[in-house]
């Protein structure tokens, strides 16, 4: 089976950090890292690079999967148009921080999945169920668009396994390595330790996410992880990576 993992463009009209940094697509990197190794999986970097539609035609993947944060809605549906008018066998499913929190922005008919929660390992369960032929419903943690801005949820999504969670698939994006950068670090990795927020501010998303949960990995793994980058320059990502300097 074939996979293809799409970070969306990011809008010209949107303000953000984007003329400053691009960092590598580590959700969809850690998403890659949890499908089985007998399935063909490759990521597109619309960020970085053009010619979706060519990768589309050549790759013909049997399944897409994207994530966005709210700039990237209209994008992500956008692109999921197109794959329908090109493939309508193909399944496309939808994913992030967005989807996660707010499943009914992407309530379209182009849609066919939206997963919330962590799709490392939720990826793998679509991929799994489509290869049996059984009803996705039955997967924790979906929602499916049924009408305009309407969705039908299952049951919660799974809980992280925080030590379980496979090395994010890098090698995927190997040869984009050299346009990820942070200001003047670059080349650069990305890589998050820490999950979730223990504060509960009105103004921020982080803790609702995880429904207030922290999800920290031990230093045995972050380690495994540090000896596996390439990159002499590393942005740690977590949102309270500083909040308890003994750790």
């Amino acid at each position: 089976m074939k996979l293809l993992l799409v970070r969306p463009p990011v809008p010209k009209q949107t303000i953000g950090l984007k003329n400053i940094m691009v960092c590598e697509p580590l959700g969809l990197e850690y998403v890659a890292a949890g499908v089985d190794r007998k399935h063909e999986v490759r990521i597109f970097d619309s960020l970085v690079e053009k010619g979706l539609t060519r990768v589309l035609k050549k790759f013909n993947p049997n399944i897409v999967g994207l994530n966005c944060y709210i700039t990237g809605v209209n994008e992500v549906i956008k692109i999921c148009r197109k794959i329908k008018i090109k493939n309508r066998d193909c399944i496309t499913v939808v994913g992030g921080v967005h989807a996660t929190k707010c499943p009914e922005d992407f309530a379209d008919t182009a849609v066919d999945i939206i997963v919330m929660g962590d799709g490392s390992r939720v990826m793998s369960k679509i991929m799994e169920y489509m290869e049996l032929g059984k009803p996705f419903i039955e997967i924790p943690g979906l929602a499916f668009p049924v009408g305009f801005g309407e969705v039908y949820r299952t049951s919660d999504p799974i809980h992280m396994e925080i030590d379980k969670l496979p090395l994010p698939r890098r090698d995927l994006v190997d040869h984009l390595k050299d346009k990820y950068y942070y200001i003047f670090h670059e080349p650069l990795s990305t890589m998050k330790t820490r999950w979730g927020c223990w504060y509960t501010c009105n103004f921020c998303y982080t803790w609702t996410i995880t429904d207030g949960r922290v999800y920290s990995r031990s230093p045995e793994n972050i380690v495994d992880e540090l000896e596996n980058i390439e990159q002499e320059e590393v942005y740690i990502v977590d949102d309270i990576f500083l909040i308890k300097p003994y750790r």
